[in-house]
């Protein structure tokens, strides 16, 4: 399925309005109900079809807005589910109302409802499924909106499903399908306590057995947890009363991790020898977000959701060489340590990958190219690049930025983009699927005619002709004669990049103003040891590349140019304290200079 929204969103929570007597000065409310829409990603897992049924049961929290505090004893009330059709009510024996005072409050919640729950710790046992999967899906939703008795009519959930979901379907060598009589899924964790206002999972049990589910179509089906794929994790399975075994890590080479809020198709093919398994494939159109659906067709529902990103989904007229950028409400996001972000473009052709399971190498020394070093430069004629280690994403205050490895991206084309879960941490990022985030890029700009050969930079959303500086250098290099006059003109902004420029004359470099242009990064010996220098690479070089040559510790690196001028602009190395350097130490760490006449 295909998705038309960024976020994952699901379940609408209708209140009613409160209400006031101003004859007699006091306030009344009314109970606070819920409504869920139904459909195959609103709703929970279940064997009666893509809908909430009557009986399903959600733990309710109202606390004090931007906080995990109850609101008056308001912590894990019981709402229990009444069917009406497309849509379900979920109503309370002792519902919700707003405070009285007028103070703001937000809401959170988790099917399905336990009264284990304490501190909000939510225990998770997931090894006897045999029953169904129903009662082990486990699904959260926050509203951070503030809302109030005088300004709520109406709260918006948006639910997420928390684990995984894995299921296995059998065929012989001939394409048919058949139908173990038993199977076990092995080498899993199987507890845990998931802490519910940090949707983190905590204390997972030693691995163990984990009875699925078998529906009446023949397949078996599990809710599990996250996890990395290890040969450890395998599936023993009876047919004809013999028993096989296969691993999970004998799967596809796409698949490394089992993911939270997605679903798993593992088709496995049994040929009855003594190598029982003749080929097994995760079915590409399941791996998919389980996660996130649509809204129906009330576009006028308000979408209460914890983040925002630019390029905007579905965008048009994008630069060719943009930030990615996710801005994150209440708490500030976290870089993470595993997972990865990935660019394709919308036919499924690969474009990009930062990997945050890499880490980075100083390159004093050289190296092997990983996905948190980048390529620099034009290349134009001999090929030579500066490689430099730098940082893929960043965070600024609530913002994650994204920094794609330069020139992937092409003209007038069409991408999406795939963020794991576990690559950006936040409490309610879940990650982000296919076709949740679009863009296309402009079209190319035109050759400039003007004396001076003119292309611009501004931000992020500028009608400039780039976005980055070194787009725009790498430009006029391969569109420009090498003696002719050409300048980069570089709006209000900061400007966060190492440059690179080779192999060119008479270039202007100018700023809109001296204070209003900053061009910085916070670059060092450790970081790209040495003065550094250009090397032969292939721009597209895959990963493991050798590197036999530092980009260095400068933030600027120009080789081979004659007359080069920068006007109007400030460059700074972050890394270097000012009032620990002279002005002209500062400035030569910035930029150097090999065989060039200012």
């Amino acid at each position: 399925m295909k998705y038309k929204n960024i976020i994952p969103f699901g379940l609408l929570a209708l209140l009613f309005a409160a209400c006031s007597d101003d004859d007699n000065k006091t306030e009344e409310t009314k109970p606070i109900a819920f409504v869920a829409e139904a459909n195959a990603y609103a709703t929970r897992v279940n064997q009666d079809g893509d809908q909430w049924l009557s009986g399903d049961q959600l733990g309710i929290y109202m606390v004090q807005t931007e906080t995990y505090t109850p609101v008056n004893n308001s912590a894990n009330i019981l709402y229990t589910a009444e069917a009406e059709g497309s849509k379900v009510r979920f109503s309370s024996s002792s519902p919700f109302t707003f405070p009285t005072d007028g103070s703001k409050v937000d809401f959170f919640g988790y099917y399905p409802y336990s009264s284990e729950v304490r501190d909000f710790i939510y225990p998770v046992n997931l090894a006897n499924q045999s029953a169904g999967s129903t009662a082990h899906d486990l699904m959260r939703a926050t509203s951070r909106s503030g809302y109030s008795l005088i300004s709520a009519t109406e709260v918006s959930l948006s639910f997420s499903h928390q684990l995984s979901m894995v299921i296995f379907q059998f065929k012989n060598k001939n394409g048919e399908a058949i139908q173990p009589e038993e199977l076990t899924l092995k080498g899993m964790n199987t507890t845990a306590n998931y802490n519910l206002t940090t949707s983190v999972l905590e204390n997972e049990s030693t691995p163990t057995d984990i009875t699925p589910y078998k529906p009446s179509s023949g397949v078996f089906e599990a809710i599990v947890i996250p996890a990395n794929i290890a040969s450890t994790q395998t599936i023993e399975y009876t047919i004809g009363g013999e028993t096989f075994s296969w691993s999970l890590a004998d799967t596809d080479t796409r698949l490394s991790a089992i993911e939270k809020g997605n679903r798993y198709i593992f088709t496995i093919t049994h040929d009855g020898s003594a190598a029982p398994i003749g080929s097994v494939e995760v079915d590409g159109n399941s791996v998919t977000p389980w996660n996130n659906g649509e809204t129906g067709n009330d576009a006028s529902a308000e979408l209460v959701v914890n983040y925002t990103v630019f390029p905007t989904n579905e965008a048009t007229g994008v630069h060719k060489d943009t930030y990615l950028k996710l801005n994150f409400k209440g708490e500030a996001p976290v870089i993470g340590t595993t997972g990865s972000i990935k660019i394709f473009k919308a036919d499924g052709t690969p474009v990009d990958k930062i990997d945050l399971s890499e880490a980075q190498v100083a390159l004093a020394n050289g190296g092997k190219l990983n996905s948190k070093m980048d390529i620099l430069g034009a290349g134009k004629g001999d090929n030579r690049y500066r490689v430099i280690n730098y940082n893929p994403v960043t965070i600024e205050g609530n913002t994650a930025i994204i920094k794609l490895h330069s020139n992937k991206l092409e003209y007038n084309t069409k991408y999406y983009v795939l963020i794991d879960g576990k690559a950006i941490k936040h409490a309610d990022f879940f990650g982000i699927k296919e076709s949740q985030w679009t863009f296309t890029t402009k079209e190319a700009p035109a050759v400039p005619t003007d004396a001076a050969h003119t292309v611009t930079v501004g931000g992020d959303n500028s009608t400039a002709d780039f976005r980055t500086i070194q787009a725009a250098m790498d430009f006029l290099v391969n569109n420009i004669d090498k003696n002719t006059q050409k300048t980069v003109y570089i709006q209000n902004g900061i400007y966060e990049e190492l440059l690179f420029l080779r192999g060119v004359n008479n270039f202007t470099i100018k700023g809109e103003s001296k204070d209003g242009v900053i061009i910085r990064y916070n670059n060092y010996d450790g970081l790209n040891g040495g003065t550094g220098g250009s090397m032969e690479i292939d721009r597209n070089a895959e990963t493991g590349t050798s590197i036999s040559q530092s980009g260095g510790r400068c933030l600027f690196l120009v080789e081979t140019v004659d007359k080069l001028r920068f006007e109007s602009l400030t460059i700074q190395n972050t890394h270097v304290k000012p009032d620990r350097v002279t002005r002209q130490r500062r400035y030569m760490r910035i930029i150097k200079i090999r065989r060039l006449h200012l």
